[in-house]
């Protein structure tokens, strides 16, 4: 009896160490694999770098004469510069690039909208201008333009594309046009307010309170019998940005009311519109 339980004694301890053993074993080959893994997901992030589209920025001027007078037309430009890797947005921002200086420059020859953007593709539509002055009787003043583009790539979802034009061409005053338009980066497809805000009556609220409130308009006066074009209450129009702080509306000149209004814009605080927003601000 004492031989058999010295026997079963010791197979009983040689189960443990086996089984301490196997389970180390486990442990260390379990430890191994999670280190392969990590180290293969290294390798994967190296290989897929995050995507930064390059802007390219300039300027082109050219000077346009009638008789002993002279004025400098100028296009501050910024685009994407066009690879085979980029996104479907970078293309649909340097497209409405090109459709917005065109567009300021209405009275040219210009080519059709594209989005392979170059310093000399503004430049020929400076020249297709001075060339138009050219055919203009020399008693007037030279026409001139200032026409501007920027490019903010600062958001996660959207880049914001901001348009600014001035021109003369004659008349009592220059005239300018201020335009903010939000591409998505996931479709390249324009933002409107539907697309960013999901409560359009609170929305309007919000923009005829704070447009008071930045005018100096009394909550129950009428807007008309103020000197302006609004009938009832102003609503949110397309033309917005987002600041760090802000939405911004802006109201062009002639948009709501007389040239001496200007081109009012609004501030609405985010902490006011951040329940109704569709988009990530980051």
């Amino acid at each position: 009896m004492k031989v058999f339980n010295s026997f079963l004694t010791i197979s009983t301890t040689v189960l443990i160490l086996v089984s301490c053993n196997n389970g180390t074993g486990n442990s260390q080959a379990t430890e191994k694999s999670k280190n392969s893994t990590k180290s293969d997901t290294s390798k994967t992030d190296e290989a897929q770098p995050i995507y930064v589209p390059t802007i390219v920025k300039g300027k082109v001027t050219k000077t346009l004469s009638a008789g002993e007078t002279s004025e400098t037309s100028r296009i501050y430009f910024e685009y994407y510069e066009l690879e085979d890797q980029s996104p479907l947005y970078v293309k649909s921002v340097n497209e409405l690039i090109s459709k917005i200086v065109q567009s300021d420059f209405e009275e040219t020859n210009t080519n059709k909208i594209t989005s392979k953007l170059t310093k000399s593709y503004f430049a020929k539509i400076l020249t297709n201008f001075k060339n138009d002055f050219s055919e203009i009787d020399e008693e007037y003043m030279p026409w001139s333009i200032l026409d501007s583009v920027h490019i903010d790539d600062s958001k996660t979802e959207f880049v914001h594309v901001e348009g600014f034009t001035y021109s003369f061409t004659g008349g009592a005053h220059g005239n300018g046009y201020e335009s903010h338009t939000l591409i998505s980066k996931k479709t390249g497809k324009a933002l409107g307010l539907t697309d960013v805000f999901k409560n359009q009556k609170k929305l309007n609220m919000l923009v005829d309170q704070y447009f008071r409130k930045t005018m100096g308009i009394a909550a129950n006066a009428n807007y008309e019998d103020e000197g302006f074009f609004i009938e009832g209450k102003l609503e949110a129009n397309g033309n917005f940005y987002f600041t760090d702080k802000h939405v911004v509306f802006l109201y062009n000149t002639y948009e709501v009311g007389p040239y001496v209004i200007g081109a009012p814009s609004i501030e609405i605080p985010l902490a006011k519109i951040n329940d109704i927003l569709n988009l990530k601000l980051n």
